[in-house]
This record gives C-alpha cells, structure tokens and sequence, in this order.
C-alpha cells in the first residue's frame, strides 16, 4: 500500500490548491449547486447556475418560487423534479430554523433536505475549513481501491478506511483533491497513467502491465 504522504504529495503535484469546481458566490448557492450535481457533471452545473443565480442569486429568493418555475432552469441537470423540490425544502428549512444560514456541524448539515455524508463533507470542507469527514464519490472510490487503501464497496466503510488512514488534518486536501485526481489523471476509462507518478502501488496499473 503506498504511504499516505505520497498520495498527498502527487496530488499536489497535480493540484497545487485542490478547491471544488462548482462556481458560487455566497454558501446558498454551493448548497444548490451540490444538489444539482448529484448524477450530473460540474460543467453542466456551472452553465445551468449561471442562469439560475443571475435570477435567484440567494435563497430568500427561492422562498417564493415555484417548483415548475425552477425545473425549467434545472432541467439539463438530471432529476430535475426531485432535486428542485429538494431545494425548495431547504430553503425554506434554513429561513426557519437557522436564519437562512447553512450550518457549520455535520449533525446539523444532515437534516438539511437533500444532504448526505458526502454533500455535508464538501460543504464542511469547502465553507469551514473543517475536517469531520472525507468525501467519498465514484473517483474517490476508484482511486482509494486502486491503490489499495481500501477494499471496500460501501461509501461510508471506504470513508471510514480513508479517515484512518490519513491524518485529520489533510481529510480537507484529501476529500478535494482526490475527486480531481480521480477526474482527470485516474479516470474509470483510460486512465492517464503515464503522468501519475504511483504507478509501483497501483493494483489497476501493475495487473495491467503484467498481462
């Protein structure tokens, strides 16, 4: 298994300042974009936000829309009727209950509609600079088990395996910028194996070669 300061160290290499790709200006608008990329790429999210936030640039002003209103503008996104009731709920849960503010603890993160470990570890991560957790999506699946850090197939045990294997004060570094390694340099297919310098500890990469 490779060492967990080299893992960090190449995706530095890679990505100086690991930081999520969705485009927001205030953390309402992260919130909704995080929403809007389950099942959907951040490309899509950030043309389809563009629009939306020009419109509806805080969530006092989704406190009155309508739910058709917002999947017209959300439709390119996927899923647009569950995940444009999702935020509609949660713009009216924050105004009641927390000031229209996004909480800063994971326990709180979690009864905001339409957030889960994954979401509330972005938005931890990304807003508070706070490490409770590690992201855990498809790229970091793939990466973590690649490398052999972990062979697991459930989201919450691979975080779990992630958590101890790195030390809690790079879960932020982590948490983003394996997301980005796994996007662009171990991708699912065609990995870009020639610009990743883990090759030796790579079980894809050796099994690969030994054939």
């Amino acid at each position: 298994m490779i060492k967990n300061e080299r893992l960090i160290q190449e995706i530095l290499n890679h990505f100086p300042e690991p930081k999520v790709e969705l485009r927001y200006k205030n953390p309402w608008q992260l919130y909704v974009s995080v929403v809007l990329s389950a099942q959907c790429t951040d490309k899509t999210v950030n043309e389809t936000t563009k629009e939306l936030f020009s419109k509806y640039p805080d969530y006092e002003s989704f406190l009155d829309l309508e739910n058709e209103d917002l999947e017209k503008i959300i439709y390119s996104t996927g899923f647009y009727k569950n995940k444009a009731k999702t935020i509609l709920n949660a713009a009216r849960f924050l105004h009641e209950k927390h000031k229209g503010m996004l909480p800063s603890k994971m326990d709180e993160l979690l009864r905001v509609p339409g957030l889960g470990r994954k979401s509330a570890n972005v938005i931890l991560s990304t807003l508070y600079e706070k490490n409770e957790g590690i992201v855990v999506d498809t790229h970091v699946m793939r990466v973590s088990q690649r490398l052999g850090i972990t062979t697991r197939k459930d989201p919450v045990k691979i975080e779990r395996d992630l958590m101890e294997y790195f030390h809690k004060n790079q879960w932020s570094t982590v948490s983003i910028g394996l997301v980005l390694f796994g996007r662009y340099i171990c991708k699912a297919k065609k990995p870009d194996c020639e610009k990743c310098g883990l090759k030796a500890s790579c079980n894809y990469f050796m099994g690969k070669s030994s054939k």
